[in-house]
């Protein structure tokens, strides 16, 4: 008798937590050049948008699956209402076809590197036409000041740059990157808006500059943010990846006055997944 108990005990469990989950045909943030179909499946009433807004019980609906046709990039969002009359909470999925912009990526490294590296640790999409291709790329020659390049396509990503290791580790760090970027960075400067004249960059190319700077550094006390980029969470973690604190980010100015003198990294976030790593010295 108990095992039959527990038989339809476990049965309904099961049955509820499947209830509340929402299955895709593709994996979010996924990318390809033509259009293609997603089809959404979950065991109840699936209530959706496909331009970004939030659904609600008016919205479109389905009973137990739907498809979308991504012949643009969208954003689809869905909650569903389980056989248990049960409300999820919104789901959001982005799809991505056509074209990705080129992000233009220049990185000076210091003098003592006999190689460099780029890895592009794609956010979105996560994949082009459906195969990932996060890689730490080689850069090229500008014949500018020590200067090196590279040309790849992506609407966020995170950039590591190494002296080549398979694995990055300890490497430069620049922030999310935004589409069709121009991103200038100087192992021993940071990021800059100032590139040599010799790197031929035209005034609109320049207009794309992405820049994130956290000053005074080092400090003793406060931390300044500048940026376009409106960052709304922070953490900071030591060196080795342990997580010191985390908290909401109200303006541009973050207290550091109580940590230990020493290295960290802050870590910024923006409501639209835009990240920043960067290295900060505590007095």
């Amino acid at each position: 008798m108990k095992k039959i108990y527990l038989f339809f005990l476990l049965l309904f469990l099961t049955t509820y937590y499947y209830g509340q989950d929402i299955y895709t045909s593709e994996a979010p943030n996924s990318h390809y050049y033509s259009a293609y179909n997603v089809s959404f499946n979950g065991n109840g009433t699936l209530y959706f948008t496909t331009d970004g807004s939030d659904p609600t019980l008016n919205s479109n609906s389905a009973v137990n699956s739907f498809n979308v046709f991504i012949d643009a990039n969208k954003i689809v969002k869905v909650f569903i209402v389980d056989n248990q009359n049960t409300t999820s909470q919104i789901k959001t999925f982005k799809y991505f076809t056509g074209e990705i912009p080129l992000a233009k990526i220049f990185f000076k490294p210091p003098s003592n590197w006999t190689s460099s590296c780029v890895m592009v640790d794609m956010v979105e999409p996560v994949s082009i036409n459906g195969m990932i291709i996060d890689a730490n790329w080689n850069l090229q020659s500008t014949n500018c000041e020590g200067w090196l390049k590279k040309e790849t396509p992506f609407y966020h990503s995170n950039l590591i740059f190494s002296n080549c290791p398979i694995a990055p580790i300890g490497a430069e760090y620049s922030g999310i990157i935004p589409a069709g970027s121009l991103i200038l960075y100087d192992f021993t400067n940071g990021e800059i808006s100032n590139p040599p004249s010799c790197l031929n960059l035209g005034t609109s190319e320049l207009s794309k500059v992405v820049i994130v700077k956290i000053y005074p550094n080092p400090t003793e006390n406060f931390l300044e943010i500048n940026s376009k980029i409106d960052f709304v969470n922070y953490s900071i973690h030591t060196l080795d990846g342990r997580i010191i604190n985390v908290n909401q980010l109200n303006g541009k100015q973050i207290d550091v006055s109580k940590l230990s003198k020493g290295n960290y990294l802050l870590k910024l976030s923006s409501k639209n997944y835009e990240t920043a790593i960067i290295q900060f010295i505590k007095k």
